[in-house]
């Protein structure tokens, strides 16, 4: 209510105060040296749109209402309206000047130009004419013309538009003018281009990743970017100048196509859907509402469609000023940037159309507000967008880096899977799976070499746990393993491997007393002198905590192929032999056939029936048990 009746105070003011100029005599438009322009003139307002330039000459002053700041808003109307300036020169040189309109929409610009009551020249423009011939390569209505030293000139200046009625009218010394376009022109570059650094960066990132919601964004920009490209006539000067029944049905069309892709854009950012249902659901019927007016912009006039896009920008505007903040109030990180990025745009579009209703004066904001707020909000989301992009690529990084760890943890653990299944748990040495694997691998890959197992056993293993406890035992072994790992190392004849862990095996587990290894005989040179030493001093007392402990070892060997082709039967063979005195002066028991008393036979029982024969396979085996043995 206090609002409500402040804003009735502050009309009947501004009403008043305009009144007292209302029909003020209007002194020309004096040019001096040195001095710049004060532009302003005198507009008489003509409803029915059909007055000539003799029905206007011929008003009394009393029709004429004065505008000293050269410029008006009368918002959305349908009649024409006519400006009249009087130029005088007071220096003492020609002027060239020229008549600036400062707005490109109007549909008919008429110049009249007077000197002494005569009638000099007429030019006419505007967007519904082809856009050459002009005065002045410029979107804006301009008109070129001079007045001579000591004299004067009257233009009088017919404007009609469905749109929105906008008149800012200024002077320029002809200078003056094109150093001012040049300034703004680099403006105008500077905001176009970076929109279009926007809508390609977009794009590219979009073809990168195949997320639509970085070509929702893109598309949105270039709806602002088409937009404000038509409203200020860039698109009719250079992309279609000579089709201009074209301008009003582009400028149309943009502004629900940037609508249509802000919205979708918005609830893909914001994650509408699932954070507030019933926001979605607004935004998905004002969709819908842009994309029938999208449809029916080309079957509307310039009047209907203006005032249809002013409410439904309205509505669009606030639905999406709103979004922000309920995503923000969700926990949504990009709703924080949302608000902070739409609330100048809003700003912005509100003054832009409160300047073109005649609600706000015409000024640099009011003209540039709406062109600043969207570069502002192009801007911000553009951070938004790249915080977004880095934040998912730290969180898939992240994830990347969860799944390599439970990889390696993975691997970690089929790694201590297969240490277990391969080695000891007691000395860390390969145990017989992996030796049959290795020595089976090595007669595979040199079937025609000559090669030897030979195996080890603790014999006094058993006692010694007994008699100092399993502790200590496990340490014997432990010292015994490491003694032999450094005595096998010393031999070249020994075979050798590295596992995957880049771990050198030479000598293995095959029990809990028992070692073997693979010997090359091609590599014994000194007729294995040198593995039979390392063999005694494997033999020699261990010191254990101070006590001397007698391991007394026993060796074993069988010789492939004489006594196996197979790993299995080849340590078989040389457990066998480890059982059968050594021959000579070596401490290893060498594996025969002929005392080999392990025979199959001592497992077998007769199981004949009484009186009977045996049967065909019982008479095979016995067959077999009486063969003579192997020499």
């Amino acid at each position: 209510m206090i609002l409500s009746t402040a804003l009735r105070i502050f009309l009947l003011s501004l009403a008043t105060f305009t009144s007292q100029f209302a029909h003020a005599d209007s002194a020309p438009v004096t040019l001096a040296s040195e001095k710049p322009i004060e532009s302003h003139f005198q507009y008489w307002e003509d409803a029915s749109a059909e007055a000539e330039l003799a029905d206007v000459r011929a008003l009394p002053d009393a029709a004429w209402q004065t505008n000293p700041s050269g410029k008006a808003t009368f918002g959305i109307t349908d009649s024409a309206y006519w400006l009249r300036v009087e130029v005088q020169n007071q220096t003492g040189r020609d002027q060239l000047l020229i008549a600036e309109l400062g707005y490109s929409q109007f549909d008919d610009v008429v110049f009249h130009e007077l000197s002494g009551g005569t009638l000099l020249r007429e030019f006419a423009t505007g967007d519904t004419r082809p856009f050459y011939p002009r005065d002045v390569d410029h979107p804006n209505m301009l008109y070129r013309f001079h007045v001579a030293p000591d004299a004067s000139k009257t233009l009088y200046i017919r404007v009609a538009t469905q749109g929105t009625m906008v008149v800012p009218l200024q002077i320029w010394q002809q200078n003056d003018f094109y150093e001012a376009a040049a300034n703004e022109q680099k403006l105008h570059f500077f905001y176009y281009g970076s929109l279009a650094v926007i809508i390609l960066i977009n794009l590219a990132v979009f073809l990168t990743l195949r997320e639509k919601l970085y070509l929702y964004y893109a598309l949105a920009i270039s709806g602002y970017f088409l937009f404000f490209a038509a409203v200020r006539g860039y698109t009719l000067q250079h992309i279609y100048p000579g089709a201009p029944f074209l301008h009003t049905h582009v400028l149309l069309l943009s502004m629900p196509f940037l609508a249509m892709f802000s919205i979708l854009f918005c609830m893909e950012f914001l994650q509408v859907r699932s954070n507030s249902p019933r926001l979605y659901r607004a935004l998905q019927a004002m969709l819908l509402f842009e994309m029938l007016f999208f449809l029916s912009a080309p079957m509307l006039d310039y009047d209907t469609g203006i005032r249809v896009a002013a409410v439904s920008a309205f509505a669009f505007f606030s639905l999406l000023l709103v979004a922000g903040p309920v995503a923000w109030a969700a926990g949504v990180r990009a709703g924080v940037f949302f608000t902070i990025a739409w609330t100048p745009l809003t700003i912005g579009v509100s003054a832009t159309a409160g300047r073109a209703l005649g609600l706000l004066p015409e000024n640099f904001f009011t003209e540039y507000a709406m062109q600043i707020g969207s570069g502002l909000e192009a801007f911000i989301l553009t951070l938004a967008l790249a915080d977004r992009l880095y934040r998912e690529r730290e969180q898939k990084i992240q994830a990347q880096a969860d799944i390599l760890k439970q990889q390696k943890a993975r691997n970690e653990a089929q790694t201590q899977l297969n240490e277990a299944l391969t080695h000891d748990p007691v000395t860390g040495l390969p145990n017989r799976n992996r030796f049959e694997w290795m020595v089976d691998e090595q007669l595979r890959q040199n079937p025609n070499g000559r090669f030897m197992v030979g195996v080890t056993r603790i014999t006094q293993l058993k006692e010694i746990n007994r008699t100092l406890g399993l502790d200590r035992s496990e340490r014997l072994l432990k010292a015994m393993a490491e003694q032999m790992t450094r005595l096998a190392s010393g031999l070249p004849m020994v075979h050798h491997t590295v596992d995957a862990r880049g771990n050198d095996e030479r000598v293995y587990q095959l029990s809990g007393d028992s070692f073997g290894l693979l010997v090359n005989v091609s590599k014994t040179a000194d007729d294995f002198q040198s593995l039979d030493n390392a063999l005694k001093q494997l033999a020699e007392p261990v010191l254990l905590d101070n006590i001397a402990i007698e391991p007394n070892p026993r060796f074993g060997a069988a010789s492939y192929p004489e006594h196996g082709k197979k790993a299995a039967l080849l340590i078989r063979n040389a457990h066998v032999g480890m059982e059968m005195a050594p021959h000579g002066p070596y401490q290893t028991g060498l594996y025969s056939r002929k005392d080999d008393i392990y025979d199959e036979s001592r497992l077998t029982f007769d199981v004949r029936p009484p009186g009977g024969t045996a049967p065909q396979s019982d008479r095979a085996l016995l067959s077999a048990q009486n063969q003579p043995g192997d020499r």
